[in-house]
């Protein structure tokens, strides 16, 4: 499938609900209609119950209404997903019905359903939407957040930056899509949802990033401003890195070797990968001393000032700003690139390579991935290779 394809699932006038329940969620709906939620949050029943409300209110929106089509299908396809999580997560607690981490695990499942099961990956365009849907899944719930743990234009300045990786983010759609969330639920506490997302919006816009992405003066205060609470957004700090330190992302059978010896031919390259290789360990094997001597490579580069690249799967932001944070400590500037295929292309290209990685690894990966965001280092970049 590709994104035309899914132009048919997008309302005109009405919501083709059979067709969407028959098609698009046929995996997924039987699941949404069996899962209650509390009722004093969720008066109208099961998550299927409040999927189709969501979405009922969100094209009656009229900002929505207002919006070109690929954002329209952007912002429905994520109404549809933003609770998909929740037969996963649902359990009882101290007698209430709760699911904790939905938005998160929701956004991994969609990324692999529309990954694997749509086709949606190895293009650019499809790279971009694909990860626009994921992260307003992600973030569906933090315009609606009474006592946000951050900085509130801190955090709304950091969720606009992901606008730089894909056309088809903005907080406009994040804002839309949580509006249309409190909408479409029977619930108490929709007027208090709704004047906090109220305040989400105009901070947007007066921070000139509802509908594109928050502009530093330079990268250097950027990543500063997030990692300190004294810089000022509109500060313009000079930049004291002495060069730049490449993270390369990726799964098995990208092609990240290809691309760093044809983008990277003169940077000395930290793979671990060949360290495993030099210590004879199995992937399989506790990674501890692969993880050390690497990490005595990169301190060396760094105390040297020699530019290199770090080459690892990196899959989740945990493990990368691990790296990033020594990166940052030695006073390197950091580009985080990843590196996508098309599934089956990758499926192949791991069957050609002497380091092969099981299918079943290589899919529960995919599960687990947590795609890069603009605000991880100073410069973020999305490729499909």
């Amino acid at each position: 499938m590709n994104i035309l394809k899914l132009y048919k699932y997008l309302p005109t006038d009405s919501i083709n609900w059979d067709l969407i329940e028959t098609e698009l969620l046929l995996p997924f709906v039987l699941d949404m209609k069996n899962t209650m939620q509390e009722a004093k949050w969720h008066g109208e029943g099961d998550v299927w119950t409040h999927t189709k409300m969501v979405c009922e209110e969100l094209i009656k929106l009229s900002e929505y209404k207002e919006l070109p089509n690929h954002l329209k299908l952007t912002v429905f396809m994520a109404a549809l997903f933003h609770d998909i999580a929740k037969p996963v997560c649902t359990k009882i607690v101290d007698g209430e019905i709760r699911s904790f981490k939905h938005p998160k695990i929701g956004a991994e499942i969609t990324r692999n359903y529309l990954w694997k099961e749509l086709g949606l990956s190895g293009k650019k365009e499809y790279q971009e939407f694909r990860e626009a849907v994921v992260l307003l899944v992600k973030y569906h719930s933090e315009p609606t957040y009474l006592d946000w743990e951050d900085d509130k234009e801190k955090l709304i300045i950091k969720l606009s930056l992901n606008n730089n990786l894909s056309k088809f983010y903005n907080n406009k759609l994040l804002t839309l899509l949580a509006t249309s969330d409190v909408l479409g639920r029977v619930s108490n506490t929709n007027e208090e949802k709704l004047c906090v997302i109220k305040e989400f919006r105009e901070l947007s816009i007066k921070l000139e990033c509802y509908d594109k992405a928050f502009k530093f003066n330079n990268t250097h205060t950027k990543i500063k401003y997030l990692e300190n609470d004294n810089i000022w957004h509109y500060d313009s700090l000079y930049d004291s890195t002495w060069g730049e330190v490449i993270l390369i992302c990726g799964l098995p059978g990208t092609g990240k070797d290809t691309y760093i010896n044809k983008h990277f031919p003169n940077y000395k390259v930290i793979s671990l990968d060949d360290i495993r290789e030099e210590i004879k360990i199995k992937p399989t094997d506790n990674q501890g001393e692969v993880y050390n001597i690497a990490k005595d490579r990169a301190k060396s580069y760094l105390r040297e000032h020699i530019p290199f690249v770090w080459n690892a799967t990196n899959i989740t932001k945990m493990i990368r700003d691990k790296q990033i944070k020594l990166f940052h400590e030695y006073g390197a500037r950091i580009k985080v690139i990843f590196l996508e295929t098309e599934y089956q292309e990758m499926l192949k290209r791991n069957n050609n390579r002497k380091r092969y990685v099981s299918v079943k690894v290589i899919n529960e990966m995919l599960e687990k991935l947590e795609i890069v965001e603009d605000s991880e280092a100073e410069i973020v970049e999305w490729v499909c290779v």
